[in-house]
């Protein structure tokens, strides 16, 4: 992908952020997270105080909330600096990094098992 699309991409996350957390808002309300099982084997496997990476952390709510939850430490990374203070907003005893989670972005975030 060339740093051209993906800047794209990155603007088009932040400018619908807030419609996207509506919307996801509105689905998990209805009962609606397809994907809750995955994150609860993933969760599983880890031991309680555990820190966990989410890479495309987004709003932090429903994934790291749940992570948080289930006793773990969340580092959030997303590119949307709306969605970091969605995330910082809701659970601000965790870290919130607005970054880009593309490879070349990675050697500062290994230090966590990762979600993303």
């Amino acid at each position: 992908m060339t740093d051209d699309l993906a800047d794209r991409i990155v603007r088009h996350y932040e400018r619908h952020a807030l419609a996207w957390d509506r919307d996801r808002q509105s689905s998990v309300r209805s009962g609606i997270w397809n994907d809750k099982s995955w994150h609860d084997r993933f969760i599983g496997r880890l031991v309680t105080g555990a820190s966990v990476l989410d890479l495309g952390c987004g709003p932090g709510r429903p994934v790291a909330q749940h992570m948080t939850e289930q006793g773990l430490r969340v580092t959030g990374v997303d590119a949307s600096p709306t969605m970091i203070s969605l995330s910082n907003e809701r659970l601000p005893g965790h870290e919130w990094i607005i970054a880009d989670m593309r490879p070349s972005a990675w050697s500062a975030l290994r230090r966590h098992p990762c979600l993303g």
